[in-house]
């Protein structure tokens, strides 16, 4: 299974930091998303907003391949001044 973390706003709306998801052979990042959008209310505001995502620790684009031994951590864009 892939560990699925989420950080910040993110974190605060889902009501949860961790989740254990499994992956059928290997996705995007973008279908993993879709997946977790699809599971109930709640959850489908990831599919209307843009997030950042790492896999094992490096930020990757949507279209980056995981599968079950990585860990992928989605997060609100960071804004600064």
């Amino acid at each position: 299974m892939a560990k699925i973390l989420f950080f910040g706003q993110t974190r605060d709306q889902l009501g949860v930091s961790q989740i254990d998801w499994p992956l059928a052979g290997p996705i995007q990042v973008r279908a993993l998303i879709d997946q977790l959008a699809n599971q109930s209310g709640k959850w489908q505001f990831l599919k209307e907003s843009q997030h950042l995502c790492a896999v094992n620790q490096t930020i990757v684009p949507l279209d980056h391949e995981i599968d079950d031994a990585d860990e992928v951590a989605i997060f609100p864009p960071v804004t600064g001044g």
